[in-house]
């Protein structure tokens, strides 16, 4: 590298009162009692067929498992979690919705 300096170089040192700690990353710590929640339903087209999408859970994952496989048993489709929602395959939102109340679950509208 003969004699080049490094262009990219700001001239900060870390002793100069940088340090290199990461932000608390944002955790599902908060969890909602089933009647707490505000769940919406959207409905999405994704390659072409029809998905049902519920959602926003704040529980913990044993709860929104269970919670996805008494759906699916119920609504006999295939379904999925995605984050801290529930997919399901196909149009069941006046079902999954019913379901769901009876269930405690509580919803925006």
């Amino acid at each position: 590298m003969g004699g080049k300096t490094n262009l990219f170089e700001i001239g900060a040192q870390w002793g100069e009162g940088w340090s290199l700690e990461e932000e608390p990353k944002a955790t599902a710590a908060t969890h909602l009692a089933p009647n707490a929640h505000a769940l919406t339903l959207q409905r999405q087209k994704r390659n072409g067929k029809v998905v049902t999408i519920i959602g926003t859970f704040a529980v913990e994952a044993g709860v929104l498992a269970s919670t996805l496989k008494a759906l699916k048993n119920t609504l006999a489709c295939g379904g999925t979690i995605e984050g801290d929602t529930l997919l399901l395959q196909g149009e069941h939102a006046t079902k999954a919705k019913a379901f769901l109340q009876a269930q405690g679950w509580r919803f925006k509208h």
